[in-house]
């Protein structure tokens, strides 16, 4: 198997088929979810629909593992006739259901593995999507060219720029949207063998990391690789001159809502009270901040890749401290 990652450019007619697919999957993701929870819904039937799902989320929060483990053998007995569909749905690609199952089930076996660091799967909210989201596919998706990609129930000719072609089989197609509002597509080939094949050095080295200076790696035979902190830095200060906007923006559309509120109390005809979405220069901050944010995991992926790169390229063995680097990071004393 091979992972490519690649940027799609959809028109605005494509881009709608795209987004009710997001939206078909995280419907199907409740779906599935509210029939495996089905038995826990059942003991707060005598509540309201509100104090219903807060009662489930609180229970579901403190839930024993046996139980879990009795939950996850339910989706092996789902099947599609089980769930009801809404008729938009005959719009969608029919293999979301079967990828969004096999998904979930993969989301409970690990929490099965390994309940200290994976949680109980939960619902998804329609704000989750509002300004990303993701499906996964298999069904009729093949490259027509290198600059032309075909995607089921979407359209037979989006363009793609393929940075890296691949001879393989391809298995299967993860569509996704940023916040940025751009779309990418992950393909994913089968090969019967490794496209990259390095020669043997016979090297070894260690490896020390660093979390609180400005060395990021430093090997055992002196080697030390950095990462672009001054950019980094710049761009931070960016995200919080930014954030700093829409903080405001976001303030003031409140007060406006709550004056409007009050007035339409008095008022035989109500007026319109604006929703978040219709306030354009909060959505172009909003814009310009995710653009920003995905500028800069672009660095830090761009400076990782490449000296993981290096490393490989250079040493057979690599030998590194079995550490909690992301809780040395939190407590940096």
């Amino acid at each position: 198997m091979r992972d490519a990652f690649f940027k799609i450019y959809p028109e605005k007619d494509n881009i709608e088929k795209i987004e009710l697919n997001i939206e078909y999957a995280r419907v199907t993701w409740n779906n599935l979810l509210y029939h495996c929870y089905q038995p826990i819904y059942d003991k707060y039937c005598d509540l309201s629909r509100k104090e219903r799902a807060k009662a489930v989320r609180k229970y579901l929060s403190s839930i024993e593992y046996t139980e879990v483990k009795e939950l996850r053998k339910r989706l092996n007995k789902i099947k599609r006739t089980d769930i009801d569909e809404k008729e938009w749905t005959r719009d969608c690609d029919s293999q979301i259901f079967p990828q969004t199952l096999r998904i979930l089930k993969k989301a409970f076996d690990n929490y099965l593995k390994n309940p200290k660091h994976f949680k109980v799967p939960k619902f998804k909210s329609r704000k989750s999507i509002r300004y990303s989201g993701r499906y996964q596919t298999t069904n009729a998706c093949r490259l027509v060219n290198e600059c032309t990609f075909k995607l089921n129930k979407v359209s037979n000719k989006i363009p793609i720029y393929q940075h890296y072609p691949s001879d393989g089989r391809l298995y299967k197609v993860n569509i996704k949207k940023k916040p940025d509002e751009t779309y990418w597509a992950s393909l994913v080939y089968e090969q019967s063998e490794h496209t990259v094949r390095r020669e043997k050095t016979g090297k070894s080295v260690g490896i020390d990391l660093n979390v609180s200076g400005g060395n990021y790696i430093t090997l055992s035979d002196g080697h030390i690789y950095s990462m672009p902190f001054e950019e980094i830095k710049r761009i931070e200060n960016k995200i919080e001159r930014e954030n700093r906007k829409l903080s405001k923006k976001y303030e003031q559309w409140r007060k406006e809502v709550a004056i409007i509120e009050n007035d339409n109390k008095k008022a035989l005809i109500p007026a319109h009270i604006p929703k978040l979405e219709e306030r354009s220069n909060y959505q172009k901050n909003r814009l310009k901040k995710a653009k920003l944010q995905e500028h800069l995991n672009n660095i830090k992926k761009d400076s990782i890749r490449k000296i993981c790169s290096q490393i490989a390229n250079d040493y057979d063995i690599v030998a590194m401290e079995d550490l909690n680097v992301s809780g040395m990071i939190k407590n940096s004393n």
